[in-house]
């Protein structure tokens, strides 16, 4: 699920996994495809592609990015531009990792 408020981007997974991203995202719908960081509040409209997807890969980059790969290709980021504010929350069940 996709959910979209002022202030946050949330992606609901299957097995009680959510991103609560706060700050800036890039979305490649495919590897090729052009880069653009977005910042909250955004919509973009191409993240609903997303669902019924399979996460094939996640790691974490330099700086506190979080990288998650797609069965289709798509590949999603979320920047932390800032240690002064949360960037993005990630909740596996009862367990929370604040970025």
């Amino acid at each position: 699920m996709v959910c979209i408020t002022i202030n946050q981007l949330y992606l609901h997974f299957d097995g009680d996994l959510f991103l609560t991203i706060e700050a800036s995202y890039s979305f490649q719908e495919t590897p090729d495809a052009c880069l653009a960081i977005r910042e909250i509040p955004t919509f973009d409209n191409r993240l609903l592609s997303l669902l019924g997807q399979t996460i094939t890969q996640a790691s974490k980059e330099d700086g506190g990015t979080l990288v998650i790969g797609f069965s289709s290709g798509a590949l999603f980021k979320c920047y932390d531009p800032t240690s002064l504010y949360e960037a993005y929350r990630i909740t596996l069940g009862k367990n929370q990792y604040i970025i």
